[in-house]
C-alpha cells in the first residue's frame, strides 16, 4: 500500500477505474477488461489449485480475492485510508487458511 500512500490515495488500479467510466459505451472496452480480469483469475487460479485448494473451491475463490483487493483499493481512495487494505487482507488470509465462517 506504500503506492497508494505516497500518491495521498489518488492512485488507484488504473484497469478498474478506466472500466467503471468507459465500459458502459464502448464494447471493445470491456472485452479488453474482461480479458484482464479472466487473466488474473487464471493466475489466481493456478496459485490457489498448486497450494491444494479444493476444485470445486478455485474459480468463486480467485473472484473473491480479485472482487475483494480492487474493492479495497476503492474504500482506500474514498476513506483517504490504507485501512481497508490491511482489512481485506487480513480477511482473505483468514478465509485462505479456513478460518473464516462459512455459511452454509
Amino acid at each position: 500500500v506504500q503506492w497508494l500512500e505516497a500518491s495521498k490515495f489518488r492512485d488507484g488500479c488504473p484497469i478498474t477505474t478506466t472500466l467503471l467510466e468507459t465500459t458502459p459505451e464502448s464494447a471493445l472496452i470491456a472485452a479488453a477488461g474482461q480479458a484482464v480480469f479472466a487473466d488474473w483469475r487464471r493466475v489466481m487460479e493456478g496459485l490457489l489449485a498448486r497450494h491444494g485448494w479444493p476444485d470445486e473451491r478455485v474459480a468463486p475463490t480467485a473472484t473473491a480475492i480479485i472482487a475483494g483487493l480492487e474493492g479495497a483499493l476503492m474504500l482506500a481512495r474514498v476513506q483517504g485510508s490504507a485501512q481497508p487494505v490491511h482489512d481485506t487482507a487480513e480477511a482473505l488470509c483468514l478465509m485462505l487458511e479456513g478460518r473464516l465462517p462459512v455459511a452454509r
